[in-house]
C-alpha cells in the first residue's frame, strides 16, 4: 500500500467514525493529500517512507513548489496522524513525521490584527463591515457568523448567543451544524462598538426588505441572508473577505485571522492570555479601543468611527 492510498483510506475512515471528523474537514484534507502529499511522496510505499524522505518532500514543497511554511505544517500534520494510526495498526514500526518534525511558523506566518482602529476606519461603510466587526470583537469564527440569527441576539442586554454553525461543502452544499463539543455553545458579552454596528446593521437590512416589499424579518431571520432569507454563501463571503484585505493593504490577515482559530473559547479551556484564543483576542482589540478613549491618551476615536459606531 502506498502513502497516498493509505491516506486516503484514514481520512474516509475519519469521516464516517461516529465522532469522526466534519465533511469540510475532511474535505480539507483531501485537498492537501491531493495537492501537497501525493504529488511528491504519495507513490512511495507505506513501509519504506523515511525521516530523510520527509525532509526532502518538506523542502521541494518549499523551494520547487512554493508552499509557505503554513501550508507545508497542515500536511505534514495530516501525514503525522495517518502515520500514528499506521503505527497503531502495526503497519509500520516508527512514525516518521515525529522525526523529522512540521516547519516552525516564522512570525510573518503569524498574522494578527496590529491596528485595530485602522481596520474599523477601513471598515466603514463596507458590505463586510457588521461581519468582520463580529468577528473581530466578539471572536467568533466565519461558519458561526454567518450563522446568527437575530433571535440569539440582545441588543438591549448587549449579549450574543452561539448555538450553530454554517457548513459548505462539495457533498452536502450549505447547511447548518450544531457545535461539535459542549464549548462551542457559549453566550458573549458585546462592546459597545458591536452593539451600535449590529443596530445599524439591523436598521439597514429592515429599510431594505420594506423598500422591496418583503416586509418585516421573521422571528428567526438570519443576520446575513438573501431576500428570501436563505443563508449566503460561506465561500463568496470568504473570496470577499480576501480580496478587501488585499485592497486596503493586508492581504496576510484572512478572516479566521480576526478571530485566531480555537474550537474551545478562552473561558471554557482556560487558555489563559493566549493570544490565539478566539474571546482573548477580541478582548485586546476592546481594550485598543478603549485605551484611544482614555483622556490621558490625548487622542479621540471620533474620528475612527461613522455616526453608526460611535461610543
Amino acid at each position: 500500500m502506498t502513502v497516498a492510498e493509505f491516506i486516503a483510506a484514514r481520512i474516509k475512515q475519519w469521516e464516517a467514525a461516529p465522532e469522526g471528523i466534519s465533511t469540510r474537514t475532511a474535505e480539507r484534507y483531501r485537498d492537501l493529500l491531493k495537492n501537497q502529499i501525493a504529488p511528491r511522496i504519495g507513490n512511495k510505499v507505506l513501509q519504506a517512507l523515511k525521516p530523510i524522505d520527509i525532509e526532502g518532500w518538506h523542502a521541494a514543497l518549499h523551494t520547487t513548489d512554493g508552499y509557505s511554511a503554513r501550508t507545508i505544517s497542515h500536511a505534514h500534520r495530516l501525514l503525522s496522524q495517518a502515520l500514528r494510526d499506521a503505527v497503531k495498526n502495526d503497519l509500520v514500526v516508527k512514525n516518521a513525521a515525529t522525526v523529522h518534525k512540521a516547519p516552525k511558523l516564522g512570525d510573518h506566518e503569524a498574522v494578527i490584527v496590529q491596528d485595530v482602529p485602522g481596520l474599523v476606519e477601513k471598515l466603514k461603510g463596507h458590505p463586510l463591515q457588521a461581519m468582520a466587526m463580529i468577528a473581530l470583537f466578539a471572536g467568533l469564527r466565519l461558519g458561526e457568523v454567518m450563522a446568527l440569527r437575530w433571535s440569539r441576539i440582545d441588543l438591549d442586554k448587549k449579549t450574543l448567543q452561539v448555538r450553530e454553525a454554517l457548513e459548505q461543502t462539495k457533498q452536502h452544499g450549505t447547511r447548518f451544524k450544531l457545535p461539535k463539543s459542549k464549548a462551542g455553545i457559549r453566550d458573549i458579552t458585546l462592546p459597545d462598538i458591536l452593539v451600535s454596528v449590529l443596530r445599524e446593521h439591523r436598521k439597514a437590512q429592515l429599510e431594505l426588505r420594506m423598500k422591496l416589499g418583503a416586509g418585516k424579518l421573521p422571528d428567526d431571520a438570519l443576520l446575513f441572508a438573501d431576500l428570501d432569507g436563505a443563508p449566503l454563501s460561506r465561500i463568496s463571503a470568504s473570496w470577499r473577505w480576501s480580496d478587501f484585505a488585499t485592497r486596503i493593504g493586508l492581504p496576510d490577515v484572512t478572516f479566521p485571522r480576526l478571530a485566531p482559530y480555537s474550537r474551545q473559547p478562552a473561558n471554557r479551556r482556560g487558555c489563559g492570555h493566549r493570544d490565539d484564543c478566539p474571546e482573548v483576542r477580541a478582548r485586546q482589540a476592546r481594550h485598543h479601543l478603549e485605551d484611544l478613549r482614555a483622556p490621558s491618551s490625548g487622542r479621540t476615536t471620533a474620528r475612527l468611527l461613522t455616526p453608526s459606531m460611535r461610543f
